[in-house]
């Protein structure tokens, strides 16, 4: 699902998000400006508290009421974010697979009524064939359950060397069941921007495997901005004409 979609100047909210009713009006307008703002391919986004607040209609102290069911029920994800000198910026959210979403008991989709008249009869010239819906159903759910997961692509389309997706795969899984999706998320990036600042050789990178098994990115997400920073600049404001002095 592509979130925002500029071409008309509208973008997209999942049926699931809808049709599952737990959210009241404050808490799904919150979601909604959150996917109004997010960036197509991360899913991310940093609107501030003011911009969240003057666009759902409310006080401050309701978007954080709002944001805080929005992590605790699975639709978005939360990263805290500060400046150089330490001080607190907008807050990042990552919009969650959508999939994740627990419907309420009972609650079933208007489309997936839709579909279900659909697929119980196709009707062909005159003469009705029936379908077993409920097993075309259950193996799509199957299919899908053998890809990636959409945190995991987020991740893999940051890290520096792609090689071997599916071990980086389990591994990242196993990651995930020790330390938070925003933390190996926030590794992966400063990892990915030091290699990239740093022009490091392909051969030099590790592996994804190994980084998600050695809890690599816990030494990147602790790291200091302003060094990394730092010591990019320098590394791009060398010069040979230095060595003729």
């Amino acid at each position: 699902m592509e979130f925002v979609d500029k071409r008309g100047g509208f973008f997209m909210i999942d049926n699931e998000v809808i049709d599952n009713g737990e959210l009241d009006v404050y808490a799904f307008k919150t979601y909604a400006v959150i996917v109004r703002y997010a960036n197509k391919k991360t899913k991310s986004a940093f609107p501030s508290l003011n911009t969240l607040a003057k666009r759902v209609g409310c006080g401050k102290k309701k978007v954080i009421e709002c944001i805080k069911i929005l992590v605790e029920k699975g639709y978005v994800s939360k990263t805290l974010r500060k400046d150089n000198k330490g001080d607190h910026l907008s807050n990042l959210y990552h919009l969650l697979p959508t999939s994740n979403i627990s419907k309420k008991q009972g609650t079933i989709s208007e489309r997936e009524k839709e579909n279900a008249l659909e697929k119980k009869e196709i009707v062909t010239g005159g003469s009705t064939s029936k379908v077993n819906f409920n097993k075309v159903e259950i193996k799509n759910i199957q299919n899908l359950s053998t890809g990636y997961s959409e945190e995991f692509e987020h991740v893999w389309t940051l890290y520096p060397k792609k090689i071997d997706k599916k071990s980086a795969y389990k591994s990242f899984n196993m990651a995930t069941k020790k330390h938070s999706f925003e933390l190996i998320n926030l590794g992966t990036q400063r990892y990915a921007e030091y290699i990239k600042g740093n022009c490091v050789e392909t051969r030099y990178i590790k592996h994804a495997t190994n980084f998600f098994n050695n809890e690599c990115y816990l030494e990147y997400a602790e790291m200091k901005k302003e060094k990394e920073i730092s010591k990019v600049f320098s590394t791009l404001n060398f010069s040979i004409d230095s060595l003729l002095d």
